[in-house]
């Protein structure tokens, strides 16, 4: 019996491969055609504070997450809106903020109450049975009632255009994924900074090849990195990133093997009377990893190994900088579903990337959020993230900056009624730094509304 025929049961039993697998008896196209499940080589990764250890490797991951999520989506059921061959999941939000620190200073925060109406989409469309056209994205408008001049339009971080093309054992995913936003709690090293709105696209290919007992993972993204401040167009900038992994199925749920990345990040530095401009980088990695993302209770994936910055101009204020940086980069995430009604996530390790105001920021963090459906007809999640940093190679201050980040959140949801639900958050941030005017202390309690259509 082909490995194919000897997985479609054991497929069916494990409700965690819902997305490789249809109603008992059945299975999906979106399974690959040799036998071996794609979803052995879709990384689940906690979200949080922190990606991978570097932009290349990081963007590949991204990837490969986002193509499982959709996966299980569309076994779970896409679309309760449809016109023609499309499927549409659709949801309006209203959210009210409180938030006691809104301009992230250190003495004297000023506090606001912020006011967010938002849409959701997410639309399907089959080409074929096994091609599929995605997109997915939330816009949301943040209104600053006592500092209007805050008020900007937020698109979601998962934001993107995707389409699936099987080509043999070969997943071809065509993909531009954009974020925009003005929120400074996922850029960690900015200063003194609450006007920094930036986008963030990236279009690329990333391929899998189902080769049995091998499967090879391969990566290509197009970054543009802009900024709408023009004292911080020195951000402003490009990349070319590239990434393959190659793993070793060596059980039905878990495999291991290799991963390399490599690429370059132009900065937007010509102009030389820009006030801070920071050096081009040529960017590679080497790691070995293992996973086991098909599990029935528990998921993981570790991973590890060696990242080198190398500058490749040398503009930094008095002439710091210029010398080839590295490190060791460590990656590890877990879910697992603990009882019936109690599952976590916890994600925790150690990264290299390219800095702010230095060439690069070296950085521990942990990730936990658990979920608890202990109380009948609520949803109850609790999270706490903590990062410790610090700046190397050339910096735009005399001192390089080190800090420690950490949050703790709470956060409880019920449903109303069919399409109606409602959640109420809040979360305590705090961040400790060496450079004065760089700490800080938030915190947020928001309400939201959320009406599916």
């Amino acid at each position: 019996m082909a490995a194919g025929q000897q997985l479609v049961p054991a497929c069916e039993r494990r409700c965690s491969r819902q997305a490789l697998c249809g109603p008992r008896g059945t299975t999906r196209p979106w399974r690959s055609a040799g036998g071996w499940p794609w979803v052995l080589v879709l990384v689940l990764l906690a979200g949080g504070l922190q990606g991978s250890a570097q932009e290349a490797l990081r963007s590949s991951l991204t990837g490969q997450m986002a193509l499982e999520a959709k996966r299980r989506r569309i076994a779970a059921g896409w679309g309760d809106v449809r016109w023609g061959s499309w499927r549409f999941d659709l949801n309006a939000t209203l959210s009210l903020e409180v938030n006691d620190n809104v301009r992230y200073e250190e003495v004297e925060p000023r506090s606001d109450l912020i006011v967010r109406p938002g849409v959701s989409v997410a639309a399907l469309y089959p080409v074929t049975d096994k091609n599929v056209l995605t997109l997915s994205s939330g816009l949301s408008y943040n209104a600053y009632l006592s500092h209007s001049d805050l008020n900007y339009f937020h698109v979601t971080p998962d934001s993107n255009l995707s389409f699936d093309v099987f080509v043999g054992n070969l997943l071809l995913n065509l993909h531009n994924r954009f974020h925009f936003t003005q929120e400074m709690a996922d850029q960690p090293d900015a200063r003194g900074s609450f006007n920094y709105g930036r986008l963030d696209n990236q279009v690329g290919l990333l391929g899998i090849w189902d080769l049995n007992r091998l499967v090879l993972a391969f990566n290509y993204d197009h970054q543009i990195y802009q900024v709408t401040e023009e004292r911080y167009t020195f951000t402003d900038r490009t990349a070319e990133l590239f990434s393959a992994r190659l793993g070793w199925v060596f059980t039905p749920l878990s495999l291991t093997g290799v991963e390399v990345s490599w690429g370059w990040t132009d900065f937007n530095n010509e102009d030389p009377h820009q006030w801070a401009r920071l050096n081009d980088l040529f960017h590679y990695s080497a790691g070995l990893f293992y996973e086991m993302p098909a599990g029935r209770f528990v998921q993981l994936r570790a991973g590890g190994g060696y990242v080198v910055y190398d500058p490749t101009t040398d503009l930094m204020a008095g002439r710091q900088g210029g010398e080839r940086l590295d490190g060791s980069y460590l990656d590890v995430s877990v879910r697992h579903q603990l009882t019936r009604h109690i599952r976590y996530v916890l994600s925790a390790g150690r990264q290299v990337r390219s800095g702010w105001y230095a060439e690069t920021l070296h950085a521990w963090y942990a990730q936990l959020t658990v979920s608890w459906d202990v109380i009948r007809g609520y949803s109850l999640i609790t999270s706490a993230t903590y990062e410790r940093a610090r700046e190397k190679g050339g910096s735009w201050f005399f001192v390089p900056e080190h800090f420690d980040r950490y949050a703790v959140g709470l956060a409880v949801w019920r449903r109303l009624g069919q399409k109606l639900g409602a959640s109420l958050g809040y979360t305590h941030f705090v961040r400790d730094s060496n450079v004065y005017g760089r700490s800080f202390t938030q915190n947020r309690l928001v309400l939201t509304g959320t009406y599916t259509f």
